[in-house]
């Protein structure tokens, strides 16, 4: 997956943040960035990863599409309302710490901020009900989806919900979901600061001010409308 998206890339000359949002994805996509602190990091862990699979019906875990490995989902919260799903490091790293530190020193024009699935989060007593969004290329479509998640302690997540955004009514805990391992947090040294693109784009923010002053504290001028 991510072979193909670096070629798309590559075809269209550079990554571009010109496409506009489609009317169903303003429509679906809910959550919106606060310009605040959302207080998860006092619930729980969030310097490092949360990991989850899901198995099959013997019990043994299932490939799952779109990954590098087999089977593990990786995912980082961010006490600003976003977060990044899917995740995993780059071919050259053999494990997160040297992908960070690599992805902290070329900053935001790495491709961990101007791809991969990032999305809003809100809070719903002790429950992360996420959004999340794939910005592929110029010309293909918005790959979107929702996931849920109960806290079960400081460094325990359970998945009871996954499905599209435009899904009105979810079903919690079908079969699927069901099958699917806790999440446990695993400790990282150093994580990305969390400048995913999705923060540039003026419709995930619920305040023009919010957006506008974190694109000024990171040097880049209100762009987007």
């Amino acid at each position: 997956m991510r072979f193909g998206i670096l070629l798309c890339f590559v075809l269209c000359g550079c990554f571009t943040h010109t496409r506009s949002l489609t009317k169903e994805v303003k429509t679906n996509f809910t959550n919106r960035l606060e310009g605040g602190n959302t207080g998860l990091s006092k619930k729980i862990n969030i310097n490092g990863i949360y990991r989850y699979w899901h198995n099959n019906d013997i019990g043994i875990p299932e490939k799952i599409y779109n990954t590098k490995d087999t089977f593990f989902l990786d995912m980082i919260f961010y006490d600003d309302g976003t977060f990044i799903w899917n995740l995993w490091p780059d071919h050259k790293f053999t494990n997160y710490e040297q992908y960070f530190r690599s992805v902290i020193s070329k900053g935001k024009k790495d491709l961990f901020y101007e791809a991969d699935w990032w999305g809003v989060y809100s809070m719903a007593g002790d429950t992360i009900k996420t959004q999340y969004i794939m910005h592929a290329s110029p010309w293909t479509p918005w790959y979107t989806g929702q996931n849920w998640f109960v806290i079960k302690g400081p460094s325990t997540l359970q998945l009871i919900y996954q499905g599209e955004i435009e899904d009105k009514e979810p079903i919690l805990l079908d079969p699927y979901v069901q099958r699917t391992s806790l999440a446990h947090f695993i400790p990282q040294k150093e994580i990305p600061p969390s400048y995913g693109w999705i923060k540039d784009e003026r419709f995930f923010w619920r305040y023009e001010i919010d957006w506008q002053q974190y694109q000024i504290s990171t040097g880049s001028p209100p762009h987007h409308k």
